[in-house]
């Protein structure tokens, strides 16, 4: 990775490079011993997709291997695998995803983890369903033998290995709602709970939305002396991001993006800007629509508050100067020149 290269320049560079190394990584994944022959390709891989984790695989169409983005059921992340898929390319042989995928009926059940000499499968990890129409979501108890004398931490790990395996990681997220460790009479195997939750969503009508389609609106007590503390509500693509913000009073205890190249910005928009005072949410909105237009290619609105005092437009961006030169624009062109202050969640 070029020092300080952006999100945007790692991913194109990623896909000018992979066309010319895919032919000769193909074979020698044909061969066995793949992680030691890929040494060189593993290191440069992780140099050009900002740290991410991937992870290849056979293809939907046979004869087709597949690479996979994933950002691991971190929606910041996310964001990132989903960005560098939109500047994929077309490469003989191979698919590209920026989620992991699940995996066909018939190569989940070799799937097993081995925990103190006991097999953990998709047959032997038991699962019962309650279902959540209001939120539509199912709530899970899931029990295992193994999980007798294993710390909760790695359960959840081998859990969500599994799940991600039967279902994929989006709909993990999306589809599941409270998860416990505890033993219940009326559970069945873990191989039978993509068939049910397939048929449960096409029974109720529901959306099969993706982790970043869902926004979530929050309420907060107004208040003084650290950044935003003013806020009285909002919406947010990510909640852990903006919540955890206001909870530490102003600081991000950790970057979800650190090291990648991309960034979190949140913008301040002065509470006596006219339009403003008029009408908060719908300048606002306006707005964020001119700040996604400009944006294109480089970046996202992930959210936006009201405030006692201001107004708050939050955004990742992917392109650094370019994307935040992108963001002045859209601010001058709405008349907020002089008016505005772009700063970084994480300092």
């Amino acid at each position: 990775m070029k020092p300080f290269s952006t999100f945007r320049e790692q991913s194109l560079e990623f896909w000018k490079w992979f066309p010319t190394v895919a032919e000769s990584v193909a074979e020698t994944l044909e061969c066995g011993n793949a992680r030691a022959q890929l040494s060189d390709f593993i290191n440069e891989v992780r140099d050009k997709v900002g740290g991410l984790s991937w992870v290849f695989g056979p293809g939907a169409a046979p004869g087709r291997l597949s690479f996979t983005l994933t950002g691991e059921g971190q929606k910041a992340r996310q964001l990132l695998s989903h960005y560098w898929l939109s500047l994929a390319v077309e490469v003989p042989g191979w698919e590209f995803y920026c989620a992991r995928q699940p995996s066909p009926a018939d190569q989940l059940l070799d799937l097993a983890i081995d925990v103190a000499g006991t097999s953990v499968d998709v047959e032997t990890l038991m699962v019962a369903t309650w279902v959540d129409d209001v939120n539509q979501v199912v709530d899970i108890k899931v029990w295992h033998e193994a999980f007798e004398n294993i710390a909760q931490e790695s359960r959840f790990q081998i859990l969500y290995l599994l799940l991600d395996e039967a279902l994929g990681e989006y709909a993990t997220q999306t589809k599941l709602g409270n998860i416990e460790f505890k033993r219940d009479l009326d559970a069945k195997p873990l191989g039978e709970l993509p068939g049910y939750l397939e048929t449960l969503w096409r029974e109720r009508g529901w959306e099969d939305l993706s982790p970043l389609e869902t926004y979530s609106g929050y309420q907060s007590e107004p208040t003084r002396g650290f950044e935003r503390a003013d806020t009285i509500a909002g919406y947010t693509l990510l909640p852990q991001l903006v919540l955890g913000f206001l909870n530490n009073r102003g600081t991000l205890e950790n970057d979800p993006v650190e090291d990648t190249g991309a960034q979190f910005l949140y913008i301040r928009i002065d509470g006596d800007s006219d339009d403003f005072r008029k009408d908060p949410l719908g300048f606002r909105t306006a707005v964020e629509e001119e700040i996604a237009r400009r944006l294109t290619g480089g970046g996202f609105v992930v959210g936006g508050a009201t405030g006692r005092e201001n107004s708050y437009i939050d955004v990742v961006i992917f392109d650094g100067s370019r994307s935040l030169a992108a963001i002045e624009e859209a601010l001058e062109k709405t008349g907020l020149a002089g008016k505005y202050e772009i700063k970084p969640f994480a300092a």
